[in-house]
This record gives C-alpha cells, structure tokens and sequence, in this order.
C-alpha cells in the first residue's frame, strides 16, 4: 500500500528539544505535535479524555509554556519567555490584545471559562 500525501494525519510523537515531554495535565499521556487549521499545536495522546491542549512558544516556536508558580515559562532551556498567569482565575495566561482603545491585557481563558480579568499595560 502507497501513502499519499495528505490522506492520513500525522502525529509526531515527544516534538521538541525535550523527547519524553509528559502532559501537565494527565500526568502520564505524552505530548503529539498536531496539524491545526492554521498552525501546528500541541495535545495530550490521551485527547478526548484529557483536554490539554497548547501552541508553540511564540519566542522560540520549539517549547511550549509550562505553567509554574504565578506565570507560564517555555520549557525550551535555550529560551526562557515568561507570560503571567491570571491573577484572577489562576489558568489562563495574559496574553496582548488590541482593542479599541489600544493594546490591553487579557485572560486567555476568556472564550473557555469567562474569565473576564483585563489589565492595562
């Protein structure tokens, strides 16, 4: 059998500097690389039962923004961006939004979870 390009989707498995990376979320699923509608992201194997799902690191486009203590760092050594997490609901990160009035920020679990917390920049 002849695999033609396009026909099937493909996951690649433990992407990124770090092979092995385990999800944040479940604890013991591993990390897949998958193709979006516009960019490639990154999910747990164990989608649908697990919800983890992230994009690349804006900075470097290999890590991806772990969270720890009071913000989110990529996991790339060689990079280091930093985003705060929301004070507010404590998941989201603050992301750059423009706005009407100019750039803001605001919570990225905004369309998820109605966390509505914006701040000036």
């Amino acid at each position: 059998m002849e695999l033609v390009r396009g026909e099937f989707d493909v996951e690649k498995r433990n992407v990124g500097h770090k092979f092995g990376r385990i999800c944040p979320l479940s604890h013991n699923g591993h990390i897949l690389e998958k193709s979006g509608r516009n960019v490639p992201f990154l999910d747990c194997e164990h989608y649908p039962y697990c919800k983890f799902t992230t994009n690349f690191c804006k900075s470097c486009g290999i890590g991806f923004l772990a969270k720890e203590v009071g913000l989110y760092k990529c996991d790339n050594e060689n990079c280091g961006h930093t985003v705060q997490s929301c004070p507010r609901c404590g998941n989201g990160m603050l992301n750059e939004i423009n706005g009407k009035n100019g750039l803001f920020l605001g919570c990225s679990n905004y369309a998820i979870s109605q966390c509505t917390y914006t701040c000036n920049i």
